[in-house]
């Protein structure tokens, strides 16, 4: 079961990463 949820968790949390990062990279070059 574990498996099948870290399937399905690891995308979105790549994905929540990669935005978050997006989001610090355009603070600092507003900055």
């Amino acid at each position: 079961a574990s498996v099948i949820i870290n399937e399905l968790i690891a995308p979105f949390l790549t994905k929540y990463m990669i935005f978050k990062v997006g989001e610090a990279g355009r603070r600092e070059s507003n900055n």
